[in-house]
């Protein structure tokens, strides 16, 4: 990957779109390009250029940092949140290039209830990152020329981060520290997508699943859940289980169990998630069977029983997780094809 550290890549547009082009002309199918953008200068002609590219070409970070127009008039910054959700919708519809939208907490005249408002409104467009951020105050920069007026006290050690606000409490901060280490395992690794849209439905709004979860893990005194992965499935399975009233934990384990696979090739895998598991030659042989298997897996030697399990993987589920239709069926995941959300391929068998 590639960075282009303008903090407004797009400030010029003709330069910006120069760039872009060249990029995509000289596009080696590798190399990764990071832009951070300003949505406000976005405007269709430049999406369409964007758009055009290969899929994983460009990455692109925008700053909305928050919703709250007082705020933004504070700290001098122009947003137009309804352009900004366009233009955020008409770069995911083209299904190509990695978005990541960024939210600041402790920013003036910000207080809890607003930014709970700023980062619903942003996860409801379901970027492929949500970057949860806190105000650092910079020695000489204008923002530490307003702490006196909006009372803003900060660490004096690097990165000089806002410790509390006058209208966000140290206690306030703390909760949303909580809340960004959830998002940051439930959101942001993409390896629990179907899952966490699901648990959605039973809360009135992404941040009160992801403070649900916050609060349960200090409940259980849970220390982390970054390092390892198969208890961080177990872990939202139980949080669920022990949370929502007549939660169905059996269609949900599917969906789990769904999301676990499509992210990696299992090595070994929760007690949970697989009770009827293939051996490696019922594998071969489903695959084979496959009257369109030059469809299904172009490229792969299937003569090469080997190869082909390593590259690979058939799992079965009592009910379709793809479509929740309520009987068993086959899954072949294909490692090599992956979605934005790095998600392999999900092919149904049977």
């Amino acid at each position: 990957q590639v960075k282009f550290v303008d903090r407004t890549f797009n400030s010029n547009k003709k330069f910006a779109m120069q760039i872009i082009q060249h990029l995509i002309k000289n596009d080696n199918g590798i190399t990764n390009f990071h832009f951070e953008v300003e949505a406000i200068l976005l405007d269709d002609e430049i999406i369409a250029l964007l758009s055009s590219a290969r899929k994983g070409l460009f990455q692109l970070e925008i700053g909305v940092q928050t919703t709250n127009e007082k705020t933004l008039l504070a700290v001098n910054r122009r947003n137009d949140y309804k352009w900004l959700s366009f233009c955020v919708k008409k770069l995911k519809d083209a299904e190509n290039i990695h978005l990541h939208l960024d939210l600041i907490a402790g920013l003036p005249l910000e207080d809890y209830e607003s930014f709970v408002s700023s980062f619903n409104a942003v996860n409801e467009l379901l970027p492929h990152q949500l970057q949860l951020g806190f105000l650092k105050i910079l020695k000489g920069s204008d923002m530490e020329q307003m702490c006196k007026e909006y009372k803003i006290e900060y660490s004096p050690y690097p990165p000089y981060e806002v410790l509390s606000t006058g209208c966000l409490s140290y206690t306030e901060i703390i909760t949303l520290k909580g809340v960004e280490d959830i998002v940051e395992v439930y959101y942001n690794t993409n390896r629990f997508h179907n899952s966490i849209k699901y648990l959605r439905n039973y809360f009135d709004n992404w941040f009160a699943l992801y403070h649900k979860i916050y609060e349960y893990k200090t409940e259980k005194g849970v220390d982390s859940l970054v390092h390892n992965k198969q208890l961080a499935y177990t872990f939202l399975l139980e949080f669920a289980k022990n949370s929502i009233e007549n939660f169905p934990d059996d269609d949900f384990k599917h969906i789990l169990k769904l999301d676990f696979l499509l992210h990696e090739k299992p090595r070994s895998s929760p007690e949970w998630a697989f009770e009827n598991e293939l051996s490696k030659n019922d594998i071969y042989d489903l695959v084979v069977k496959q009257n369109n298997i030059s469809q299904l897996l172009p490229g792969y030697d299937i003569q090469d029983k080997k190869a082909l399990i390593k590259i690979i993987h058939v799992e079965k589920f009592k009910v379709n997780p793809l479509n929740s239709e309520n009987k068993p069926a086959i899954l072949l995941f294909d490692y090599r094809c992956r979605d934005l959300w790095g998600n392999a391929s999900a092919i149904l068998l049977e």
